[in-house]
């Protein structure tokens, strides 16, 4: 891996972020390239989190620790598993593998605080877009 390939805090972060389009592949492969454009060389890039896991050879996203909610079946049409990354990086080589969390059958699980339930309702909420019933311009 080559000095320069693990960025950290760098101003572009959320900017790169949101230029992941559709076909992430392609996306990958164009900040790739701004970057070595600057002299900066990235051999793998991660990011996440997008509901659901991905794994190529130049790049790889998180899955979410929660799986699916209503906002990513509905407004982004992913169904997804509970699932994280775990990531192998040695000298010249990053090997990723996805761990599925979705079975917990046998595990005892952590107290859950009620509180914690409003992430539903919250990420439900974001499929629905405001309308005007009868505005009033001066």
């Amino acid at each position: 891996m080559s000095q320069s390939s693990l960025l950290k805090g760098c101003s572009n972060e959320q900017t790169d972020v949101d230029e992941i389009g559709a076909n992430v592949q392609k996306s990958v492969q164009e900040i790739t390239g701004k970057y070595a454009a600057q002299g900066i060389t990235v051999d793998f890039t991660l990011f996440g989190h997008l509901h659901a896991s991905a794994i190529g050879d130049y790049h790889a996203r998180n899955a979410s620790l929660v799986g699916s909610n209503a906002y990513s079946e509905a407004g982004l049409n992913f169904c997804s598993k509970a699932a994280q990354n775990v990531h192998v990086v040695t000298p010249g080589t990053i090997d990723g593998m996805k761990v599925d969390l979705q079975d917990v059958s046998g595990i005892e699980p952590y107290p859950f605080a009620a509180e914690w339930e409003a992430y539903c309702p919250k990420s439900e909420r974001k499929l629905h877009t405001p309308s005007v019933v009868y505005q009033v311009v001066v």
